[in-house]
């Protein structure tokens, strides 16, 4: 009589582990909005992003060596794909960390800026994405873009007709680019300067963002008023790290 007692105590031990394991996963389903992290990698840029279909988009890869476990707090274990990766451009504290991105993760397609080619750490980059078989697409200022159903990146940055080869500092073609969604907007801009973001106004397209994350880490070399009037955002993210020349951004200051 015990063993049967202790057989039939397992049993619904094991069906209810079951549908509590079941109707977690079925809630989770049931979050359909966007999601957007701003990572906390010290003094560079990464920014995850999970669609509303569940797709995963990662804006930058931060400094070497501290992406993964920032990752490790919103992904799964398991879940070790990455649909998107955008480069914004190739210094350092954004292309480091995606080295071992590409090792650990699936990374199904990378976007990134042409002037990047004559970069010796970018070919490198460019030499394992091919590897590790990740579709690489260059981008520009009319490229549009759709992920899933809902979401659309519309990059702003750089132009098309603009001399890619000769500019010897690497943020001069950093993307600049909008992620919408429904009715809210985000912008990113990397490392862009002041000089940047004058051509690109001259483009005359649409750069209203809801959400800014500010230019090269808040850096006074950005974020000119003209751009800043021209996004009007609500709210502004800064990543940048502890103790470094580019904290103390001010709006008042551009």
């Amino acid at each position: 009589m015990k063993f049967l007692v202790k057989k039939w105590f397992y049993f619904y031990l094991i069906i209810t582990i079951l549908f509590v394991v079941i109707l977690f996963l079925y809630l989770k389903t049931l979050n359909t909005n966007l999601k957007i992290i701003y990572l906390d990698v010290g003094q560079g840029d990464a920014t995850l992003i999970v669609t509303p279909e569940k797709q995963k988009i990662l804006i930058d890869g931060g400094p070497a060596n501290n992406l993964g476990p920032k990752l490790g707090k919103y992904l799964s274990f398991f879940d070790k794909t990455i649909d998107l990766f955008i480069l914004t451009h190739p210094d350092t504290d954004h292309l480091a960390g995606a080295f071992p991105l590409i090792k650990n993760y699936q990374v199904k397609q990378i976007l990134l800026p042409e002037s990047t080619k004559n970069k010796t750490e970018f070919n490198l980059f460019l030499a394992l994405a091919n590897q590790y078989n990740c579709q690489v697409a260059f981008v520009n200022a009319n490229t549009d873009f759709q992920i899933g159903s809902k979401v659309y990146l519309d990059f702003l940055y750089p132009l098309i007709y603009q001399e890619i080869l000769t500019e010897n500092k690497l943020s001069n073609f950093s993307l600049i680019f909008r992620i919408i969604y429904d009715n809210t907007v985000f912008l990113f801009s990397g490392d862009a300067e002041k000089k940047e973001e004058t051509l690109a106004l001259l483009n005359k397209q649409n750069f209203h963002a809801d959400i800014y994350q500010v230019g090269h880490h808040g850096s006074k070399t950005s974020s000119k008023s003209a751009f800043i009037q021209a996004i009007a955002p609500q709210f502004a993210i800064i990543s940048a790290g502890k103790n470094t020349a580019f904290q103390g951004w001010d709006f008042s200051t551009k």
